[in-house]
């Protein structure tokens, strides 16, 4: 997330996903000035649809890794 205003303050992203195989593993880290691609998160879904929320403060990247498992 990133913004010309360095006073811009953060948001919060609901990220949905769809059709996604029954036994999903989605793995959340995070990079930013103070972590290096550090796993936040690590979940397990059983239904073919779930929603994830995400905070996104400045200068901050997730990267949400979706495996069939």
């Amino acid at each position: 997330y990133y913004h010309d205003d360095d006073t811009k303050e953060g948001k919060d992203v609901t990220v949905t996903f769809r059709g996604a195989a029954e036994g999903t593993r989605v793995t959340i880290s995070l990079l930013d000035d103070s972590h290096d691609n550090e796993v936040i998160s690590e979940e397990y879904f059983t239904s073919d649809t779930f929603s994830k929320r995400l905070h996104f403060d400045l200068y901050t990247t997730w990267l949400v890794k979706i495996e069939k498992v």
